[in-house]
């Protein structure tokens, strides 16, 4: 009898070949695409000052919850605003991340939603990123920077954009169109040469 695969593989398992493509520069290629994986996604919505959130900020690291269109690294997790009184919170540490904000939320205002791996991760670096993502994006990217996020559209596809640095962006999109992005920044990225690498984890 068939069994349920319980390990978690990623949308673009199978997919994704590392190695450099399309038009390289003799100084390399103008594009890096790598897909980032976290130990933990989840969504969270709370009413405004609601005391559960320094608790909340506390199990991710971070020193205050982000204001809109803001993030905050921390120690085991990034948070992003992703609309009022909204946070995506993406654990790079802490496997027990959701379950320790649904703890700290508890008997409060503040839902905590897991999203477990409804999202595939892509990051983009390198001297022309932000030329790829101007492509399909109506955002002025130039004006973001460090911690910036927006939620957008790129290309067709409705995605949560993370500024990491100047040349340096996460890109967060529904998982299940996380092959058709990754195609479509490996197609827009050719005429700058795009280096592929393998997955990683924070």
């Amino acid at each position: 009898m068939p069994v349920a695969e319980s390990t978690p593989i990623s949308a673009l398992a199978g997919y994704v070949a590392p190695g450099v493509r399309g038009a390289v520069q003799p100084d390399g290629a103008g594009v890096i695409l790598q897909e980032r994986r976290f130990v933990a996604l989840a969504q969270l919505v709370s009413p405004p000052a609601d005391p559960t959130l320094k608790e909340i900020c506390a199990v991710a690291g971070v020193a205050a919850m982000p204001p809109s269109g803001r993030a905050e690294r921390g120690k085991h997790a990034t948070l992003m605003w992703n609309g009022p009184g909204q946070w995506l919170a993406a654990f790079h540490e802490r496997t027990d991340g959701f379950d320790a904000l649904s703890a700290a939320a508890r008997d409060s205002g503040t839902t905590v939603t897991d999203l477990g791996h409804a999202r595939t991760i892509i990051r983009i670096a390198g001297r022309n990123a932000l030329d790829v993502l101007l492509k399909g994006c109506p955002l002025d990217l130039e004006s973001l920077g460090p911690d910036d996020c927006a939620a957008t559209l790129l290309g067709h596809f409705n995605v949560q954009i993370h500024v990491l640095d100047s040349d340096c962006m996460d890109v967060y999109v529904f998982r299940s169109f996380g092959l058709a992005l990754w195609e479509w920044l490996v197609d827009a990225a050719l005429e700058y040469g795009v280096e592929i690498r393998e997955a990683a984890s924070e």
